[in-house]
């Protein structure tokens, strides 16, 4: 589960990829200096690793600063093999924005007699 930061955006945000997208992510993470990615890397290699993780495709938790490499890595890559998975990203992310922005409006009420 994703908990706020001071801006109310989430911490660590869970993502879903394809194998291949998985894959384009690693090739892109590749071509940037390895002491800024490897913590990266090796998160996504356990996430591929661990049994939750199928043949389809993989989940792990993003935080700000990783998603934003992720999308440094991806952005030097050409848009024709990227722009897939970005919109994907995005799409997640614009998700559990929303869902935590709904979640953020909930209050309990109590009933006192």
């Amino acid at each position: 589960m994703s908990t706020p930061d001071q801006a109310g955006v989430a911490s660590s945000l869970p993502l879903s990829f394809s194998v291949a997208q998985g894959r384009l992510l690693m090739s892109a993470l590749a071509e940037l200096p390895f002491r800024r990615v490897f913590e990266l890397i090796g998160k996504l290699n356990a996430s591929a690793q661990a049994p939750a993780g199928d043949a389809t495709g993989l989940r792990a938790s993003f935080t700000t600063a990783e998603l934003a490499l992720a999308l440094e890595a991806l952005g030097q890559l050409p848009y024709a093999q990227v722009h897939v998975l970005i919109d994907e990203l995005q799409a997640q992310v614009r998700q559990a924005s929303t869902s935590a922005q709904t979640g953020k409006g909930r209050r309990i009420r109590s009933r006192t007699p």
